[in-house]
């Protein structure tokens, strides 16, 4: 990614914006870290069912920094969201068929998993302010710069020496997860959001628990605990701040706009 970053653009930032570009990959690490420490505390049912808060807690972000517009609507979807993801997390103390060890080792991996969204969340904040200077695949390639150089620092610091050695059959998912989620994704995600509220950007991550659940349910044989409703109050905050009619209203202009731009360029 940094190559195709170079090569492309040969763009570097300037010193005034290495704070936010700093602080992009730190959410980047955190968000990563979070994630791999909660799913394997938690599970990939619960992990995916949390998803949902980014963009809610995106548009939160946004609203108190006034970012973007607030809205009784969205107000009133941040608080469903909020209310469902606390739900899930207190899942992990009441468990049914859970000893208490089991219960508080389901509570660190939801509260790394909440900490997971929150990261992700200002980083949609974070690189929307910072591709409105800068093409979206150097955003994108300084951003995994740090959070690579951060991984590393915390991989050498907590993982012992035996544990280093990758077994052959963990290449395939290894290359995956690094050409498809890491590098595709991470761009995709970064280039949308020259064109799109940061909140919009983030609500497509409403996909990713729906698939997550069935993939954990049919391959890994995980099922769902009567505390994963919560997800219904998660899912209906997300669809109440995506469809906020403020937000619709200026996205539709903007395209409008470079529409119109396009058309007088030719």
């Amino acid at each position: 990614m940094c190559s195709m970053a170079w090569l492309s653009s040969r763009v570097l930032p300037k010193r005034s914006d290495l704070l936010h570009v700093s602080a992009l990959g730190v959410c980047l690490f955190f968000n990563q870290l979070m994630y791999i420490i909660g799913i394997s505390l938690s599970g990939v049912l619960v992990a995916t069912c949390m998803q949902p808060t980014i963009p809610v807690f995106t548009a939160m972000i946004a609203v108190c920094l006034r970012l973007e517009a607030g809205s009784i609507q969205k107000f009133l979807g941040i608080g469903l969201a909020v209310a469902g993801s606390v739900s899930m997390v207190a899942g992990g103390v009441s468990g049914q068929h859970q000893t208490a060890a089991e219960g508080h080792k389901m509570l660190m991996g939801n509260a790394c998993l909440l900490a997971n969204t929150l990261a992700m969340a200002i980083y949609f904040i974070t690189a929307k302010q910072l591709v409105l200077k800068y093409p979206p695949m150097c955003v994108a390639a300084w951003a995994y710069i740090t959070a690579a150089v951060c991984m590393g620092v915390a991989a050498a610091a907590f993982v012992e020496q035996k544990d280093w050695q990758l077994p052959s059959i963990m290449l395939g998912p290894l290359a995956y997860w690094v050409v498809v989620c890491s590098v595709i994704g991470y761009y995709v995600v970064t280039w949308a959001t020259q064109y799109l509220p940061a909140s919009q950007v983030a609500a497509f991550q409403c996909l990713q628990p729906f698939v997550g659940a069935v993939l954990a349910f049919a391959v890994l044989g995980e099922e769902p605990s009567i505390w994963d409703v919560g997800a219904i109050g998660v899912i209906a905050g997300l669809v109440l701040v995506a469809k906020d009619p403020t937000e619709s209203t200026a996205m539709f202009s903007k395209i409008k706009r470079i529409v119109s731009q396009t058309s007088l360029a030719k």
